[in-house]
């Protein structure tokens, strides 16, 4: 924990500043900048996601969330996909990435929850994983569905069933949008059937809460 501490600007060190100091576009390239780890990525991935999150407070959850979960080093593979010039797929990259790692801290509480040893501190750490992952992909794009339905079933899990309605709902709107979105030339048959299909699991979670 004191390599994160001093990445976040939680001791003295004489790196840069806190990262919820960051003020101005400029002062969040500098940090990812000297960043251990960040540094390391191509600069068009950390300006794709000042372009994305500034401003946003989810921004430092998810910097945190890709440093404890290890996830910096699977974001400098993507540097690719910008070649294309369509940001949207270095997004996309990085939420296939964020909703693994959700899954998998998903299927760490479930696991948890069926253990009668089980403690809150042990279900902290997955839980915090799990919903900063689903939670981030949304921020990063608000049509990526399936977090939507696992954020949906985790808070159902805890019996938090008003904010699992929220999500389903949630995500349900966003069902409504990608319904508008003209289809090309050639209709994408595996958008259209991934869309109704997430659709339906939504539903199935809402009718169950």
């Amino acid at each position: 924990m004191g390599l994160l501490n001093w990445m976040l600007g939680k001791s003295e060190q004489s790196f840069s500043r806190p990262f919820h100091k960051n003020e101005t576009e400029a002062d969040f390239r500098e940090w990812f900048s000297k960043a251990p780890s960040w540094n390391a990525l191509d600069p068009r991935i950390t300006d794709a996601l000042i372009d994305r999150l500034y401003g946003n407070p989810m921004f430092e959850v998810f910097v945190q969330l890709s440093w404890e979960a290890d996830l910096v080093k699977q974001y400098a593979p993507l540097a690719k996909s910008l070649e294309s010039g369509i940001v949207e797929a270095l997004y996309g990259q990085i939420n296939q990435i964020l909703y693994r790692t959700g899954c998998s801290s998903l299927d760490r509480v479930i696991d948890l929850m069926r253990s009668p040893q089980r403690t809150q501190d042990a279900l902290k750490k997955p839980y915090g994983f799990a919903m900063d992952s689903f939670e981030s992909s949304i921020e990063l794009q608000p049509s990526f569905l399936p977090a939507y339905v696992q954020l949906a079933v985790l808070k159902h899990i805890f019996n938090r069933d008003d904010e699992a309605r929220e999500f389903c709902n949630r995500g349900l709107a966003q069902v409504e949008e990608l319904k508008k979105v003209p289809l090309p030339s050639r209709p994408d048959m595996n958008f259209r059937g991934a869309v109704d299909e997430t659709e339906m699991k939504l539903r199935a979670v809402l009718k169950d809460l």
